[in-house]
């Protein structure tokens, strides 16, 4: 009698483990799937912001209004492995995050105000995004951003603008693919189009690309876009694209 109430005892416990090991499996599973679907709702949100926004500035425009703000969240949204990279002189560098410091310091609101300066269109690629007047950690989640010692496309000098490399595809990730002659099409605010041609694509170690950003790289209309270029799953390269003003 005692062996069979022994056996019971050993069954119900083991029912209990199997019980606990099946809850932490559930537990585990949904965990799973809730981190796996993290990223491509942040990408989903990204992309529903930016579309929102470009609808407003299309319509902004289309009013006549040169003068274009758009709200979005200070924070949140980031993209796996998210960073941004300041170009200059050290005096320069520390000037433009001490700027970026002091304003995200002085506002208590959880958003942010972008201006935008016009929009980038690259059929080639399939690509249509508001460009705004800074490269910050907001802004590049939210479209593309003007580097801030260049000039506006279509202006004497070279304008860079600089996007991230998502992995869905979007904002400068295909810009590898763009060749000589591809069209790249910039509209400012006031409704002016410039029309830039793609002249050439290189990739270089990060470390040089301040030869290629200022204003002062070029004394005519020049356009250059700048994204990360990917080795051995680092991004330590920089792709560009240098674009001349079609005559």
């Amino acid at each position: 009698m005692a062996f069979r109430d022994r056996g019971e005892s050993d069954r119900h416990n083991r029912r209990k483990i199997n019980t606990i090991l099946i809850i932490l499996s559930g537990v585990l599973i949904i965990a799973g799937v809730i981190f796996l679907l993290i990223e491509p709702y942040k990408a989903w949100k990204r992309s529903q912001i930016t579309e929102n926004a470009m609808d407003v500035i299309q319509s902004e425009m289309s009013a006549g209004n040169t003068e274009i703000t758009i709200v979005v969240p200070k924070d949140g949204n980031a993209a796996a492995g998210e960073s941004i990279d300041y170009y200059g002189d050290e005096a320069a560098i520390i000037e433009m995050q001490e700027s970026q410091a002091n304003a995200a310091a002085s506002s208590s609101s959880s958003d942010v105000t972008l201006t935008c300066v016009g929009v980038l269109k690259i059929d080639a690629i399939g690509q249509e995004l508001p460009v705004w007047d800074v490269a910050t950690e907001t802004s590049l989640r939210y479209g593309l951003g003007l580097y801030e010692y260049s000039v506006i496309p279509g202006e004497n000098g070279n304008s860079t603008i600089l996007g991230h490399h998502y992995k869905n595809g979007t904002a400068f990730a295909k810009i590898n693919k763009l060749v000589a002659g591809d069209q790249v099409i910039f509209t400012a605010t006031d409704g002016t189009v410039y029309t830039f041609v793609v002249e050439t694509s290189l990739v270089i170690p990060k470390e040089d690309l301040l030869n290629y950003i200022d204003a002062s790289v070029s004394s005519e209309p020049q356009l250059t876009l700048v994204t990360c270029a990917y080795e051995n799953g680092q991004s330590t390269l920089r792709q560009l694209v240098i674009c001349k003003l079609a005559q």
